[in-house]
């Protein structure tokens, strides 16, 4: 199922997988879900 919303908090807790291009601090509490190649986040 696909649904779209704004809400960051609700977008992390209906998602079992986040793919981002970098990790943010903002993804610090659902690290287990983000799937990225900044593993070091040097590109911060």
């Amino acid at each position: 199922m696909i649904r779209d919303t704004k809400d960051l908090e609700e977008f992390k807790s209906m998602s079992d997988v986040i793919i981002a291009n970098r990790f943010e601090t903002i993804l610090e509490d659902v690290k287990e879900k983000v799937y990225t190649r900044d593993i070091f986040n040097s590109d911060n």
